[in-house]
């Protein structure tokens, strides 16, 4: 496989695996890429401080879910807190604690958003406090005859298993399509040059 010029400039120069791909198309729909957070979830307390709660969006990118819940809250964006952010364009599961009282959680409607498993905790979600996320995803439009896709997808995850799996790898869905240039911004800002990161 051939790697994009979008992953060249962000570094990214081969596949993990060396078999061909099976060229089909990823995220024709949203529900073609499904991602549940593996959480860690907070104790229970009761009347602890914060609505621990677990949050299923279709096509919301996570901060502008955490803007559109706080503005139905009436709270401070500060006081809602996740462990990881998830992508748009798909289905995605994950965990938050929202400073706010539990009735007013319970009675948010947003569309495309599903709030559940509610309950209250005196510790918040934190940024990082998650174990993984498990994908379920559907290529779509592949060319090749069924039996060919099949048996290179066998090997991709033999490779894979072998392997132990894969290593956490970003991409350009982390970077960006449009400016993939994040990571070189974040470089200069470490090493305190403004001028070159602006």
């Amino acid at each position: 496989m051939t790697v994009s010029n979008y992953e060249k400039k962000i570094g990214i120069n081969c596949f993990f695996t060396t078999t061909p791909g099976v060229n089909g198309k990823l995220r024709a729909f949203q529900e073609d890429f499904i991602v549940e957070e593996q959480s860690v979830y907070p104790p229970e307390e009761l009347d602890g401080r914060f609505v621990i709660a677990r949050v299923t969006s279709k096509n919301w990118e996570t901060n502008l879910l955490i803007r559109e819940i706080s503005n139905r809250l009436h709270v401070s964006r500060k006081k809602i807190e996740f462990a990881g952010t998830k992508d748009k364009r798909a289905i995605t599961t994950q965990l938050m604690s929202l400073c706010a009282p539990v009735d007013d959680v319970t009675n948010i409607m947003i569309r495309g958003v599903n709030i559940e498993n509610l309950y209250t905790s005196n510790k918040p979600v934190k940024m990082g406090s998650l174990v993984g996320n498990s994908f379920e995803i559907v290529v779509r439009n592949i060319e090749l005859e069924k039996s060919v896709a099949f048996e290179r997808i066998q090997q991709i995850i033999s490779f894979i298993l072998c392997n132990d799996g894969f290593p956490n790898f970003y991409g350009v869905q982390r970077f960006g399509i449009i400016r993939p240039i994040t990571h070189v911004v974040g470089k200069y800002v470490v090493e305190g040059d403004f001028e070159k990161a602006v």
